[in-house]
């Protein structure tokens, strides 16, 4: 696979991102003119996973008797894990899409080629989350079990510091590492390390797109939904131009 320099904005050095200061109002401009000609592919895409997801809920809708329900607790488990591949796969799309490459909607399975691999981000991004947590909740615990000083206020802003960040954490993880993995075909840590590079870097950024598509997707939802015809692929898109402008696209 090599990098080809008319779909690639961002590069990456060393499994690094480099800085690349993207323009959120550019980046909204090309993604929504790139909506035009790739609603159909990403809608078939995002039909076959709300299929799959409604399918696995009917499957594991849980009776009142207890054993059953606990089957079905780890059937529903064991689908999300073997389904969770398919998020990537809608994304992909957008990836594709902000390089201006060719969309099918069988893309949005692609990702089970990298399937262990995925499964692994997903596993060591939650371990992640849940030591650094468990770390800041044991502060919490162990602060307020001392009388109200001082000493106890500090442990337990600081805990509530250290919770903060266990989610800055899993959220940057899990953001560009899945993609990363597949699309780049690199390793788990690798890919965690850049995801959360990126992810920091760009934080004000980041968190300014996402706050502005939650409106475009709450504004489209009123005139009784049809608005989601378009501002569902432009989601995708969006991600797939933050996507590219941070780390590049990779031709295959």
């Amino acid at each position: 696979m090599t990098m080809s320099n008319d779909t690639a904005s961002g590069k990456m050095q060393n499994n690094v991102p480099l800085y690349n200061n993207f323009r959120i109002g550019r980046l909204f401009d090309n993604s929504w003119d790139q909506v035009k000609g790739a609603k159909g592919s990403i809608w078939g895409a995002f039909i076959i996973y709300l299929i799959i997801q409604i399918l696995l809920s009917l499957l594991t809708s849980k009776p009142h008797d207890p054993t059953t329900t606990m089957y079905l607790s780890i059937i529903s488990l064991i689908g999300s894990l073997v389904f969770f591949p398919l998020m990537p796969g809608l994304y992909y799309l957008g990836v594709r899409r902000s390089a201006n490459l060719p969309l099918k909607v069988r893309m949005i399975f692609n990702p089970y080629n990298r399937f262990f691999h995925l499964l692994g981000t997903l596993f060591s991004s939650l371990i992640s989350w849940i030591i650094v947590a468990s770390i800041g909740g044991g502060i919490i615990y162990l602060s307020r079990m001392i009388p109200m000083t001082i000493v106890s206020y500090i442990g337990i802003a600081l805990g509530v510091i250290i919770v903060a960040f266990s989610i800055f954490l899993l959220v940057g993880f899990l953001l560009f590492a899945p993609m990363l993995v597949f699309e780049k075909k690199m390793g788990v840590f690798a890919a965690m390390g850049a995801s959360l590079t990126g992810f920091t870097r760009h934080f004000l950024k980041l968190v300014i797109c996402f706050f502005v598509l939650g409106i475009l997707m709450d504004l489209s939802i009123i005139p009784i939904f049809i608005g989601l015809i378009w501002t569902i692929p432009l989601a995708v898109i969006v991600y797939g131009n933050i996507y590219r402008s941070i780390f590049g696209v990779m031709e295959d």
